[in-house]
């Protein structure tokens, strides 16, 4: 797909807000609205735009810790561990490593017993041989979208 200058704009645009009317960033873009639902509809299609959300503060509805969880899976277990990890409510990504371990999980509680039982329920997993955890004490940039 051409991510030519025009998918660049409305991406960022989309990004910084994606309630705005369709109009509104047509104009904002100086193409016609068709031009932007058309590209829009190309994105979506193509998969660079996978889905609209809105931002939530977790700290503002009960998440007070954020968690980086590194672990080591024996042998072939890595996927079917990720897969079943990945499925977790608590999890905000689960990801393939290079170095000392094998996936990073980032994931978010309301408390320590809530971290203390995910990461029991993860080593009581067949597959997992260890894990490193390593709780954010403050937040100084969180952005996990492409910034363009």
């Amino acid at each position: 797909m051409d991510i030519d200058q025009t998918n660049v704009k409305l991406l960022r645009a989309l990004r910084d807000d994606a309630r705005r009317s369709l109009r509104e960033i047509a104009k904002e873009l100086g193409v016609s609205t068709v031009t932007v639902i058309n590209r829009m509809k190309n994105l979506r299609g193509e998969g660079v735009i996978k889905g609209f959300s809105a931002h939530i503060d977790p700290k503002k509805v009960g998440f007070e810790l954020t968690a980086v969880i590194s672990l080591k899976a024996k042998g072939k277990m890595l996927l079917p561990v990720q897969e079943k990890i990945a499925k977790d409510p608590h999890v905000c990504g689960v990801y393939d490593v290079t170095g000392d371990f094998d996936s990073v999980i980032v994931a978010r509680f309301k408390n320590v017993n809530d971290l203390n039982n995910f990461i029991k329920k993860t080593l009581a997993l067949e597959g997992i041989d260890r894990t490193y955890t390593q709780v954010a004490l403050n937040v100084i940039k969180e952005d996990f979208g492409v910034n363009l």
